[in-house]
């Protein structure tokens, strides 16, 4: 170990042992036996009473019970966080006694609950070995390991000054995709990596799973950085914090099978709500949109049961779709915890919930809460002590209750704050109230004066508890920042439509600013024609034309099928909202999607529209006739049967389909790209898929802005740098706006939410580009046996021009100048093409198919647009080089971590990754071919863009790529075998025929039942367990030599391996 790294160690070491500490130095836990010994000491230890005595300690039958249970809870990090919360907090292990008069016994592992108290040991261990499992692997030494009850619960790494803490991180990664942390150290929930001055910690995860994207740094109540490894230390790892952080602020989430640490900023707000409880006092949380407030108020709401004063916690919301949203997530939170989550149907399971004996936490909807109390209040006006509803309010209003609102801005009107207050509150109590919102109203935005109601979210609920704004979420890697494209008449189309409409100014028009010509001509030309001046079918037909030809590079729909981004268009009123999608279906309807489009992503744009229920009041008929129509288009495309009657379900399931995060709806039929809207969706929908939000209306309030742009910005990985906002309305007053809303929303930050300019990417690309060449001027130049700091260099360099490409590709000028190239090029083929027209084709064998036989390259438009706005130049083929050496550095680096500092050896190439052509669409063009074949007829034909398809697809999936040059190869030399037939079936059949051939074999071999091999082939998700019916004794009959266990293990991990190297790819399609 380097010098500087042992001196890290031993301080953390010390500093975590000494003084108010809890944490014990154990020097003799260094490997995984001594580790076992040490857990069954602790084990028999706290649980004397439940083991009979001193005398009756587990034996080694029973140690290998406890054993075998902790390595099956240990088989992923998810299902040991899972154990690990316990019920009620009690982490617990079954086992039955060999003494069969003793019974079975569930021994107490952990108990979060017991916390710096009871039975928990805290310990401290270094330098443990992970020794080699086979020839080829090696010895691996961790660092400093926590220990509680004797379980390695946090791990952390540490790399001195001369190393990014990134290194950390991918040494990490490199232990678990070595299979270092398995067996018992496959319970780590929580890593920390640190060089000194950098220091970060996150959740464990499977190797393919670990994205950097998802490190937190710790920063204090007001938001200040901690980066220093002991003062980190000093703020996460003492006792209780270092628990609390794995008991109570680690959660899982059962529909996405993962497991979450709370980030600092969260953690804050839960124990700023818990001060607040212990004096009473309300407050509301300011922590900017997509920083995960349902977690936090998850949390919150779960630990406000812990208060035992508190009879009910109520987590309000405004909407039924967002009420069902939310219990859901809530459930899934609570899946493992044992917490109870009351979901209230309808007002009557609401009355219940509030009237039961239990301690709960109820989710309900301020309309069901308004009607039930409604009924009371009436009841009790009426003095009818017998009446049934008199005596609801009598046991209802005597319960201490707390109330969690979610987007308390909007969610609650102070007229209904004051009237729920008003019912719960007496002389003796009062109800609390905690309300969570990214974006509170302030005196600058606070709402119009009605009587002495409040009329700013400080006044509604109390002190702002703790703020985190989006300033520092962007600080902290927590959410995305914008990349905001406005599209609008240019400055002289402006004016002159202002002097056509003759607007009345105080100024010249040519002195008006662009903001002040764009109302002025809305308002007059509302005046003049009571119409709204973007309401026209030319208007849409552009913005529908941009959003299906011009998006590809936004929604990155040449991304492998099913992981390309979705979009909301949001408009001024449901009106509009209906004629876009009529519009829309006319516009695929008649031929408008472009072929450079569908041949990425053969079935875009799937679309649907969805509004709130209380938006639909005027012209109800023709609305809901409207709606049933676009039901139907929606039960033909998705197989579905909803009605006007299920508004609600509908409602959900396109939730579900647009947000992508259930495993049913990462598949490519079942996914949606676009949805219209008028104001839902808008708030409190949460969509990590979602990239783009496209507005046609006028700029919203300051708060509106910042909901509806922050439908964009979750962090969802690699490929998605920015939320993508297009606006098609009044850019002048739209950037007048969104600057104001950005700036009261991030503390006066706002020009750091925004992502560069177009010219600001465009001069780092120019440098990148610069650097590379300047390094080497071509791809031979780079010689693979230089020394590694050099190679090391190189590789930096790429990953710098590589991320640069990437980024200036997003931006709509370079889709622009790309495309005006293309028609330049389309243009001079079409010239060259008419001075041979009259050539005749010599050979009639030959057969054309192609209604446009021109191919133009994409790559070579790219080649031109960057020799044309950098003056310097790179081709495909370089690329393609660069690429290719980077790849082989990367290799040579890897074999020595010494050599690895500051260079991220996992890093994904972004620019130069290979766009698949849709395998829909690729069918149909080669269907072409097919239905021209013939008996007598041989195919010579060179389909350059066929040829082009098919390498892209080996390039991305050489699997299935080989399948269908297969079948290109055999159609061409002998046609007549095809004559008749659909291409996609004789493809897809070759494929089911090799993906049969290949679990036959392996069933064979390991004598696996076929019929659970291959539902797991057609059924396989990642994360989740493999569980297939055996034939062991058969298996021995056949010379096999394994031991049940291992043999057992053995079939999982192959059956697995063959899915994902063999099938998958085969299905990838």
């Amino acid at each position: 170990m380097p010098g500087l790294e042992k001196v890290l160690e031993d301080n953390l070491i010390k500093l975590l042992t000494t003084g108010k500490s809890q944490w014990t130095y154990n020097k003799d836990v260094r490997d995984e036996a001594s580790l076992w010994k040490h857990i069954i000491d602790i084990l028999n230890q706290n649980n004397l009473n439940k083991l009979g005595g001193p005398q009756h300690l587990l034996t080694d039958g029973e140690i290998e019970q406890v054993k075998n249970f902790i390595l099956e809870q240990a088989e992923s990090p998810y299902k040991a966080a899972v154990w690990l919360a316990g019920e009620n907090g009690l982490a617990q292990i079954p086992i039955k006694r060999d003494d069969a008069s003793l019974g079975e016994v569930w021994l107490d592992a952990i108990n979060n609950k017991e916390i710096s108290g009871g039975t928990s040991t805290y310990e401290v261990i270094n330098q443990y070995v992970a020794f080699k499992t086979d020839e080829n692997d090696r010895d691996r030494r961790f660092d400093v390991t926590l220990l509680i009850n004797g379980f390695p619960l946090i791990h952390i790494e540490l790399k001195n000054q001369a190393h990014s803490c990134l290194d950390a991180f991918r040494q990490i990664k490199k232990y678990t995709g070595e299979g270092k942390f398995r067996g018992v150290f496959g319970l780590v929930q929580m890593f920390v990596v640190s060089n000194g001055t950098d220091t970060q910690y996150f959740a464990a995860a499977r190797h393919n799973k670990l994205n950097e994207k998802f490190l937190i740094n710790w920063v204090d109540k007001e938001n200040n950085y901690v980066g220093n490894y002991l003062e980190f230390a000093k703020a996460a790892l003492n006792i209780p914090q270092a628990h609390l952080m794995v008991g109570k602020y680690a959660i899982t989430d059962a529909n996405s099978k993962s497991l979450i640490l709370l980030r600092p900023y969260q953690i804050h707000a839960i124990e700023a709500v818990k001060a607040a409880t212990v004096i009473k006092e309300s407050g509301f949380i300011w922590h900017t949109t997509g920083s995960g407030k349902t977690i936090t108020s998850f949390i919150v709401s779960r630990n406000l049961l812990d208060i035992p004063s508190i009879d009910k916690a109520i987590f309000l919301i405004d909407r039924k779709d967002l009420d069902q949203q939310t219990t859901i997530s809530f459930q899934s939170y609570a899946q493992s915890s044992g917490d109870k989550i009351e979901e209230t149907s309808n007002t009557k399971a609401l009355e219940n919930n509030l009237k039961s004996k239990d301690r709960i936490v109820i989710v309900a909807t301020r309309q069901k809460l308004d009607c039930l109390l409604e009924k009371c209040n009436k009841a009790i006006e009426a003095g009818d002590k017998s009446a049934y509803y008199y005596k609801v309010a009598k046991k209802i209003k005597e319960k201490n209750v707390a109330f969690i609102v979610d987007e308390c801005h909007r969610a609650i009107s102070a007229q209904s704050h004051k009237d729920i207050s008003e019912f719960f509150d007496n002389s003796m109590k009062k109800a609390l109230w905690y309300g969570f919102t990214g974006t509170p109203i302030f005196a600058e935005n606070k709402k119009g004066e009605k009587g002495n109601l409040a009329r700013t979210t400080e006044d509604l609920y109390g002190p702002c508890l703790h703020q985190y704004t989006i300033k520092e979420a962007l600080h902290d890697h927590a959410v995305l920042g914008f990349q905001v494209q406005n599209s609008g008449f240019s400055r002289g189309e402006l004016e002159e439509v202002a002097s056509e409409l003759k607007i009345p100014i105080d100024k010249d028009i040519s002195d008006a600013s662009r903001a002040e010509l764009e109302s002025s001509i809305l308002t007059t030309y509302k005046k003049k024609t009571n119409k709204n001046f973007y309401d026209s079918p030319k208007h849409r037909a552009k913005v529908i034309n941009y959003i299906v030809n011009k998006s590809t590079h936004l929604l990155h729909l040449k991304e492998p099928k099913g992981e390309a981004f979705s979009a909301i268009l949001t408009v001024p009123c449901i009106d509009i909202a209906q004629k876009y999608y009529k519009e829309l279906k006319e516009f695929i309807a008649n031929g408008g999607v472009k072929e450079n489009v569908k041949q990425y992503c053969s079935d875009f744009p799937k679309f649907a529209i969805t509004y709130s229920v209380g938006e639909n009041e005027d012209g109800a008929e023709a609305n809901q006739q409207m709606m049933k129509e676009s039901l139907d288009d929606y039960n033909k495309l998705f197989n579905t049967h909803f009605t006007l009657e299920n508004i609600p379900a509908y409602n959900a399931d396109l939730n579900d389909r647009l947000a992508r995060k259930k495993g049913i709806y990462k598949v490519r039929e079942n996914q949606l790209d676009l949805v219209i809207v008028v104001d839902r969706l808008l708030t409190g929908f949460d969509s990590p898929c979602t990239a783009v939000l496209y507005i046609d209306r006028p700029p919203m309030s300051p708060q509106g802005i910042i909901q509806a742009f922050s439908r964009t910005n979750r962090i969802f990985n690699e490929k998605k740098s920015w939320g993508h906002i297009v606006t098609f309305q009044v850019p002048g007053l739209f950037t007048t706006a969104y600057e104001k809303a950005l700036s009261l929303y991030s503390n006066g930050g706002g020009s750091s939410v925004q992502a560069p300019t177009y010219a600001q990417s465009l001069d780092k690309f120019v440098n990148a580009l610069a650097a590379l060449k300047n390094f080497a001027e071509k791809p031979d130049d780079i010689n693979l046996k230089d020394d590694k700091t050099k190679l090391k260099q190189f590789a930096k360099l790429y990953q710098s021009f590589d991320k640069a490409l990437a980024a200036i590709k997003t931006y709509e000028e370079w889709d622009n100048e790309c495309a005006s190239l293309y028609e330049e090029a389309k243009e001079a083929v079409k010239v060259e093409e008419e001075s041979s027209a009259t050539q005749e084709i010599q050979d009639q064998d030959r057969i054309a198919v192609s209604e446009d036989t021109t191919f133009i390259s994409e790559d070579s438009i790219a080649e031109q647009a960057i020799r044309k706005l950098t003056g310097l130049t790179i081709t495909k083929v370089q690329i393609d080089g660069y690429t290719g050496k980077y790849k082989n550095v990367v290799e040579i680096i890897k074999k020595d971590p010494k050599n690895i500092i500051d260079l991220d050896i996992d890093y994904e190439l972004e620019s130069v990754s290979q766009a698949q052509v849709d395998y829909e669409y690729l069918m149909m063009v080669i269907q072409k071919y097919f239905s021209m074949a013939g008996d007598d007829v041989t195919i010579k034909v060179n389909d350059p863009a066929i040829e082009r398809y098919i390498s892209d697809i080996e390039n991305n999936n050489p699997k299935l790529g080989e399948v269908i040059r297969g079948v290109w190869e055999n159609l061409k030399n002998n046609p007549g075998a095809y004559k008749g037939k659909q291409a996609i079936f004789v493809i897809n059949d070759e494929i089911e025929k090799i993906i049969s051939e290949k679990l036959t074999q392996f069933c064979y071999e390991w004598k696996v039942l076929y019929l659970d091999m291959n539902f797991l082939a057609q059924n396989y998700v990642e994360g989740n367990d493999v569980n297939l019916q055996y034939d062991y004794q058969e298996y021995l009959n056949a010379g096999g030599t394994l031991t049940k266990l291992k043999y057992r293990k053995t079939i999982r991990e192959l059956a697995k391996k063959l899915i994902v190297e063999e099938v998958l790819p085969l299905r990838r399609r």
